[in-house]
C-alpha cells in the first residue's frame, strides 16, 4: 500500500493550505481545504463547512458519480457521513479531488499545481493538472494510506 502525507502548513479564516507527499517526501501537489470550524464549541468538526480531523485514513480509489471521474474515497474519518460503497463499508464521502476554492470543497481536499488567486481569492490554480498527476502516480495501488498532519498547530505551540 502507497504511504502519502498531507502536512497542512497554514490556517486562515478563509482556508487551510497543505502540500501531499509521497512515502518517499516528494511533493505531489498543493491542497486547499476548509478551515477548522465548530460553532456550536462541541470539539467536532461542522460537517460539509470544516476540514476533517487528522490522523491517518485508509484511501480507495473509486469513480465519483457527481463528478464522473476517480477519486480518492477516505475511510474511517469521523463526523462524516458515509459513502455506499459495498465492498467498503468504512468508506466515507470525504475525497480528494479536484477544487481551486474552499467553497468547492464540503469538508473533500481539493489538490493544486500551486499557491496562487483564483477568481480574485486565494486559492490553488492547476487542480485538473494536479488531480490528473495525483490519479497517475498512484495509478499502481487500489488503496493509499494517508496521514493527516496539522503542523501549523506545533509552530504554534
Amino acid at each position: 500500500m502507497k504511504r502519502l502525507s498531507l502536512v497542512r502548513f497554514k490556517q486562515t479564516p478563509f482556508a487551510t493550505y497543505g502540500r501531499l507527499f509521497a512515502h518517499d517526501g516528494i511533493e505531489l501537489c498543493v491542497t486547499i481545504e476548509r478551515p477548522w470550524v465548530d460553532a456550536d464549541a462541541d470539539g467536532k468538526r461542522d460537517p460539509n463547512v470544516s476540514r476533517i480531523v487528522p490522523g491517518t485514513y485508509r484511501c480507495i480509489c473509486r469513480l465519483s458519480p457527481k463528478r464522473k471521474y476517480p477519486v480518492w474515497w477516505l475511510c474511517g474519518v469521523p463526523d462524516v457521513t458515509l459513502a455506499s460503497f459495498p465492498d467498503e463499508p468504512t468508506a466515507t464521502t470525504c475525497q480528494i479531488h479536484v477544487a481551486n476554492l474552499p467553497g468547492e470543497l464540503k469538508g473533500c481536499i481539493g489538490v493544486g499545481s500551486g499557491f496562487g488567486v483564483v477568481k480574485d481569492q486565494p486559492g490553488v490554480p492547476g487542480s485538473q493538472a494536479a488531480g490528473d498527476k495525483l490519479l497517475r502516480d498512484t495509478q499502481d495501488v487500489d488503496e493509499l494510506e494517508l496521514t493527516i498532519e496539522d503542523a501549523f498547530l506545533a509552530r504554534a505551540a
